[in-house]
């Protein structure tokens, strides 16, 4: 596992008008906001090449197995950190 400091920036570009009855957008308001941006620590597992080919190997779906894994990571982590699990994101890339 990896950790550095990095920084997230969110813009809001729009948002969308919803009919509570239906769940249908009708219409959409563009916003010019400034970026909200906050710097934090990011911490990430790279999974090696070998643990994809032998899933592959295996006939096992590799993304769904890290997605899980990630899923259970966040879910541990209050076990050893001060976090809530609302406290962690995860994004899982190729």
């Amino acid at each position: 596992a990896q950790c550095a400091e990095c920084e997230i920036r969110v813009a809001f570009s729009a948002y969308h008008k919803i009919w509570q009855g239906t769940g249908r957008v009708f219409d959409t308001v563009s916003l010019n906001l400034p970026d909200v941006a906050y710097k934090t620590r990011a911490a990430w597992i790279r999974v090696p090449d070998a643990a994809r080919r032998e899933c592959e190997d295996s006939g096992l779906d590799f993304r769904a197995g890290v997605h899980a894994a990630t899923h259970a990571m966040i879910n541990a982590l209050p076990l050893f950190l001060m976090v809530n699990q609302s406290d962690v994101g995860a994004e899982c890339d190729d």
